[in-house]
């Protein structure tokens, strides 16, 4: 079959979209609505995390020092711990601070 014409694929804001509502099901949070534009920051909030959702259909993706102070931030002030989603050509992964690793780890031998 061929690939869709440019207007038949799904725009990115709609994959993003999509993307977001399938890791708040995952994680069993909510979608923050407009993708954080609003007064609620991030894309998907959880009991403990403040997830920011990046997808992209390259073969690669770039963290910076903004993007990490920025979500930490915001999750800090939102009583919760920064994490990543990221979507990388198909490859899904999360990313999230090593002393978050550390303390989440430690809950779980606890119990």
């Amino acid at each position: 079959m061929p690939p869709p014409v440019p207007w038949q694929r799904k725009s990115s804001s709609a994959r993003a979209r999509k993307s977001e509502e399938r890791a708040a099901k995952l994680d069993g949070g909510t979608r923050v609505p407009m993708s954080g534009a609003g007064h609620q920051k991030g894309d998907v909030r959880t009991r403990r995390w403040l997830i920011e959702d990046k997808i992209t259909s390259m073969r690669s993706f770039r963290i910076t020092e903004a993007m990490i102070v920025k979500t930490t931030m915001e999750a800090l002030a939102a009583r919760r711990l920064p994490q990543w989603r990221i979507t990388i050509a198909g490859h899904m992964l999360r990313v999230m601070r090593e002393e978050d690793y550390l303390a989440f780890m430690e809950e779980l031998d606890q119990n």
